[in-house]
């Protein structure tokens, strides 16, 4: 089983900031999925963080508040059923 690390993209448009799941990298850096989390953006260059654990992504993502998407949120907490 592979590690999961997140990766935080801002959308260009609408100024939001998506989840992205990623890989890690035997380099130190990761690569993320081609969409978000919330399945609503796609992946562009830059990111506000990148391979971060679940919990340094929260944290991370607390402090920026509402100008995160609140459906990549949920999906990081979501449970399968």
């Amino acid at each position: 089983m592979s590690t999961i690390v997140y990766t935080l993209k801002q959308n260009p448009t609408s100024l939001e900031y998506h989840l992205f799941e990623a890989t890690p990298n035997n380099d130190d850096t990761c690569s993320a999925k081609p969409k978000s989390m919330c399945q609503m953006m796609k992946r562009v260059s830059g990111a506000k963080f990148a391979c971060k654990t679940e919990k340094e992504a929260f944290i991370e993502c607390a402090k920026l508040g509402r100008q995160v998407c609140g459906n990549c949120m949920k999906e990081l907490y979501s449970t399968e059923d």
